[in-house]
């Protein structure tokens, strides 16, 4: 197995309009990304901070796809690098719809279409609300070696 470059999940916001829970948190790895939850977790309109949790969980569990997208690209360009925002929307039977790219210093169209094809694909619980926005950042270093 080849080397992987470090991987962070940086930041998750759901909610809906200007309601919006987030969670504080950041992965590092070789491949599969662990998340270490800040503490600092805020809800509106109501609590959603235990759907927060299960969100957390499905995009750790697709962190290795999202890594892979990156890796492919990086086998060509050693400093690729940057965050990638991407928001989405999980309709209420918890399939994904209207993934975007909403801010990258990346700028690799062929790494960002790979990411938003993994996250479309994503299922999570049905959530407490149709139209459930997702807002996520992940940040990708520079190979090392």
């Amino acid at each position: 197995m080849h080397k992987r470059s470090a991987i962070v999940a940086m930041l998750l916001c759901l909610g809906m309009g200007a309601g919006c829970a987030s969670d504080k948190g950041s992965s590092k790895g070789t491949g599969t990304a662990v998340a270490e939850t800040g503490g600092d977790e805020k809800a509106a309109a109501g609590d959603d901070s235990a759907y927060l949790a299960s969100v957390k969980e499905k995009v750790e569990a697709g962190m290795d796809e999202v890594q892979e997208c990156f890796d492919k690209v990086q086998v060509r360009d050693k400093t690729l690098s940057g965050k990638v925002r991407y928001e989405w929307t999980i309709r209420s039977e918890g399939n994904v719809d209207l993934v975007e790219v909403k801010n990258s210093t990346m700028n690799n169209g062929q790494v960002e279409e790979c990411i938003k094809r993994a996250i479309g694909g994503w299922s999570f619980p049905a959530p407490p609300r149709d139209n459930f926005t997702v807002n996520h950042t992940f940040e990708f270093a520079e190979k090392t070696n």
